[in-house]
């Protein structure tokens, strides 16, 4: 059976079928959407580092890190950054994963310069480089994960969408 919706004259697509947003609100979508999850991330993770302190150090920033709270505090920020992903990739709409992977781009870049600035080194007492070059590498791979489950969750694909015209093409 074919759809028998008559065409719109102005555009060729059909008259009930819904609008493509022009190039400048998807480009605007998509910045948005990649601000919001990398915004999302840093204050996730800001509250929850708030909280271990509290729960760790009785509130006192300043004191040395175990290594209990260092592993959690990787853990968290890990899923912060998929929080972020995921929500970039939900705000989107279209190519989710591309987006995910925009928040992770926009957080290698402190990263890579922290890591280029210190020479592996995160300054703090305590720490050793390993911990730093980790961070680096979870929350960009948090980030993607989020976006990959978001579309698989919402049913999207994650490979590239097919050309238009060719869907009945075998």
């Amino acid at each position: 059976m074919t759809d028998q919706t008559p065409l719109s004259p102005a555009s060729g697509r059909r008259r009930n079928s819904p609008a493509r947003p022009r190039p400048s609100e998807a480009w605007l979508r998509s910045a948005l959407s990649v601000l919001v999850g990398v915004v999302t991330a840093a204050v996730l993770v800001l509250l929850l580092t708030t909280a271990a302190v509290f729960v760790f150090f009785e509130g006192d920033f300043a004191a040395p890190p175990t290594p209990t709270y260092l592993v959690l505090n990787l853990a968290y920020s890990a899923l912060a950054a998929g929080v972020g992903g995921w929500l970039a990739a939900w705000m989107a709409r279209h190519r989710p994963v591309v987006h995910s992977l925009g928040v992770a781009g926009v957080m290698l870049i402190p990263a890579v310069i922290g890591l280029v600035a210190g020479s592996g080194e995160t300054g703090n007492v305590g720490v050793s480089s390993w911990y730093g070059m980790l961070l680096s590498v979870l929350g960009p791979v948090g980030a993607v994960l989020g976006g990959v489950l978001r579309a698989r969750w919402s049913g999207r694909s994650t490979a590239p969408t097919a050309v238009a015209g060719t869907e009945g093409i075998s």
